[in-house]
C-alpha cells in the first residue's frame, strides 16, 4: 500500500462510514503527516471496542508511530460469531469476537488490529480473513490478570492481547517491540498429522519450507474443548513448537458454542466451523501466530511456550512460510487513490 498523506487520509475518509467501525480519530491524519514529514514510522491501528486493553500500551505503541485510528466493533458479549456484520469475502456473519479490528485490517483501512483473545477470539477472525494473527500471555499480562471469565463450557481463563495484520512484517515488527528479543535457542518443529484432506495442502507446505523434526497426531475434535486442552498438555512444550491447521472458519457451519450446544445435531455442524485447536491456546497460556494460506479462511497455526526465546523461534519459522494473497481477492480489497 501507498504510505503518502493521502493514502491515509483516504483510510481515514473510508473508515468514517464502515459499520466495523464505531469510531474514527481524523486527527490522526494530521499526526500520520508530521510523523512521514520526519521520515519516522507511521501505521493506523484499529482497536477492539473493549475496556480490557491498558491505555499505557496503547500510549507506548503510539510513541513508536503506531496511531491509534479506529475504535473497532465487536461481537456482542464476545462471542464466536458476530451477527451484526459479515465476512466481507464470503458474504456469511463474520467470525467473533475481535469481528471488526480484523474487518478494518483486511480493507486496508489500518495496518495493525489489538483485540483480545480468550478462547479463539483474535486467531479465528484473522484467520477467517486471511490474515496474520498472533496471541501472547506475556503482553500486558498483570493488568489483563483482573478480567478473569469463564467459557461458554465453563472453562475459566483471562484473556490474552492479540495483534493482526495484512502483512508478516507489521506483525513481526509489533511483536519485535511488545516482547523484545531474547537469546536464540534450538528450538524443534513438530507437526501435527491430520486427516481433513484440505489439511493435506497446507502439510506439504510445511514440509517444503521448514525442517520437521518430528510428527503428532491430534484428533481434531474441535466440539471438546476439555480434550483438546488435554492434548496440549500432554505436548513438550518445552523443546518444540507446535504446528496445527485450522479452518475453513466458519464457511461451512458456524463454530458457535451457543447455538451449538443444543443437541448431537448442532454439536455436529459447530464442528464443520473447523476452529480447532485456536480455541484453547490462550486458556492454556501458550503463544501462537495464525499464517494464512492461498486456501480460504484456512491458516497454519503455530504454538509455543510464552517465553521470549521461544516466541522467537517460532517467528523466524513463521517467515519461513510464503504467502500470496489471491490477486482477486486483492482487486476487490485494495483501496484506489
Amino acid at each position: 500500500m501507498t504510505r503518502n498523506v493521502s493514502s491515509f487520509a483516504l483510510r481515514t475518509y473510508q473508515a468514517l462510514g464502515e459499520k466495523a467501525v464505531v469510531e474514527v480519530n481524523v486527527q490522526k491524519i494530521v499526526d500520520c503527516e508530521q510523523r512521514l514529514n520526519r521520515e519516522e514510522t507511521c501505521y493506523y491501528v484499529g482497536v477492539k471496542n473493549t475496556n480490557v486493553i491498558p491505555i499505557e500500551f496503547l500510549e507506548m505503541l503510539e510513541s513508536h508511530g503506531y496511531l491509534m485510528h479506529t475504535r473497532d466493533a465487536m461481537a456482542l458479549n464476545g462471542r464466536a460469531i458476530d451477527l451484526e456484520l459479515v465476512n466481507p469475502i464470503t458474504g456469511r456473519y463474520m467470525t467473533g469476537s475481535s469481528s471488526g479490528t480484523a474487518i478494518n485490517v483486511f480493507k486496508g483501512i489500518n495496518d495493525l488490529g489489538i483485540g483480545t483473545d480468550g478462547g479463539g477470539s483474535v486467531l479465528a477472525p484473522a484467520a477467517a480473513l486471511n490474515l496474520y494473527g498472533f496471541i501472547s500471555p506475556l503482553i500486558c499480562n498483570d493488568a489483563l490478570s483482573k478480567y478473569s471469565k469463564k467459557s461458554t463450557d465453563n472453562i475459566t481463563f483471562q484473556p490474552s492481547i492479540g495483534f493482526m495484520a495484512r502483512e508478516f512484517e507489521v506483525l513481526r515488527d509489533v511483536v519485535a517491540l511488545t516482547l523484545p528479543e531474547d537469546n536464540q535457542a534450538s528450538i524443534n518443529v513438530v507437526v501435527s498429522t491430520p486427516n481433513f484432506e484440505p489439511y493435506q495442502q497446507c502439510l506439504r507446505i510445511v514440509q517444503h519450507h521448514l525442517d520437521v523434526s518430528d510428527y503428532t497426531n491430534l484428533r481434531y475434535i474441535n466440539t471438546d474443548r476439555s480434550m483438546m486442552i488435554d492434548e496440549l498438555r500432554h505436548f513438550d512444550f518445552d523443546t518444540s513448537v507446535l504446528i496445527t491447521f485450522e479452518g475453513p472458519i466458519d464457511f461451512i457451519e458456524y463454530g458457535d458454542s451457543l447455538s451449538g450446544h443444543y443437541d448431537a445435531l448442532t454439536t455436529a455442524k459447530q464442528s464443520q466451523s473447523h476452529k480447532n485447536y485456536l480455541k484453547v491456546i490462550n486458556m492454556l497460556g501458550l503463544s501462537a501466530i495464525s499464517i494464512p494460506t492461498s486456501q480460504l479462511s484456512t491458516s497454519i497455526l503455530m504454538i509455543c511456550k510464552s517465553d521470549p526465546t521461544y516466541i522467537q523461534a517460532m517467528m523466524g519459522f513463521a517467515q519461513q512460510i510464503p504467502f500470496e494473497r489471491s490477486a482477486l481477492e486483492s482487486r476487490y480489497f485494495t483501496l484506489q487513490e
